[in-house]
This record gives structure tokens, sequence and C-alpha cells, in this order.
């Protein structure tokens, strides 16, 4: 699989889902309990911003439109970008978690804009599918990498819930959904 190739479509598709958010879904609630639909559009920007600036290509403090879909437009395209630099993937990256390879922090952004697209297509009405393919690789890389340390409520970095138990026959979607602490 090209993980490059993954996360363009999974930020394109992004892109498509913000565009079809209308003002008066941006108050909805989410599948993540802290979050609006505004708020976690706001999060998936930031992450796009963090990751870009991680590898070396901040978005300027005035180059961002200020409309939400704008935003969401340039911080996706430039987290691109900074992906597809010659040598990225080979590098250290330093994210929050700690210095990681580039190719992990490229596992990472592209679980983070699946999960989150998943999250705010669930929360508008939208197509919440996910190619099963991409789906079982990404949950075979959360599973070695979301421990209980990154459990909510008592972790030391607590950024997931709690996994949701489903059947081990359900389709990988679903399990890696679940185990990230969204009901299916």
């Amino acid at each position: 699989m090209d993980l490059l190739n993954s996360y363009t479509d999974a930020v394109r598709r992004n892109h498509d889902r913000v565009d079809a958010v209308n003002a008066g879904q941006l108050g909805d609630p989410t599948p993540c309990a802290e979050w609006d639909v505004r708020a976690l559009i706001g999060h998936i920007t930031g992450g796009y911003q963090m990751f870009a600036a991680a590898l070396g290509r901040p978005l300027p403090p005035d180059g961002t439109p200020d409309d939400t879909a704008g935003i969401h437009r340039a911080t996706g395209e430039a987290a691109i970008a900074a992906f597809g630099e010659p040598g990225v993937l080979q590098r250290t990256v330093t994210l929050p978690v700690g210095d990681v390879p580039g190719d992990m922090a490229l596992a990472l952004a592209l679980t983070d804009a699946v999960v989150h697209g998943w999250d705010l297509a669930r929360a508008t009405g939208q197509d919440t599918s996910i190619d099963e393919d991409l789906a079982t690789a990404l949950l075979a890389g959360a599973e070695q990498m979301v421990g209980p340390q990154m459990r909510q409520p008592d972790g030391a970095m607590p950024v997931f819930a709690q996994p949701v138990t489903i059947g081990p026959d359900q389709p990988a979607a679903d399990r890696l959904i679940a185990f990230l602490g969204r009901t299916p």
C-alpha cells in the first residue's frame, strides 16, 4: 500500500466532506463526545498543520483563508506537500508523541485523517465507508501503537476513548473504529 497516495486520498475526501457541511451542522454533536462539528473540523485542520510544521512546512500566520472549508483545504494540501518532499519518510520527525520515523509519522497522519473523516461523515450524514484493505492496515498499526497509556480516563496521554466491543467477524473498518473508541 502506498501510504502517501492513501493519505492524499483521505485528506481530499475530507475536503469534500467539509465542503458538504452546512452552517446549521457546525454545532451538531460528533462521535468525539468533547467536540461538535466545528471543533472536530478545527481538530482535523490542526492535525494537518502539526504534521506540516513537524516536516518543516508550516503555514504562514496570514496564509490561510477565513472560511472553514478554505482553511481545511489549505492545511490539508500543505500536509500532503510536506509528506511528498523527497526523503521525508526516511528522516526522524518530532511529534507530540515523541520522535518517530517519517514513515510512521505518515501512518499516524493517515490514521488520523481516516478516522476523523469517519467521525465527520457520521456526524453530518455522509458516507462513512473505509476501504477494507486500508482499514486492515490501519487497525494493525493502531493495535501496535495504542495502549492503555493512550486511553481515557487514566492514561498518561489519554487521546483515545476505551475500545468498543464488537465481534471479531465484523469488517476491518468497524473493528478499526471500535478499537479507537467509537461505535460503528
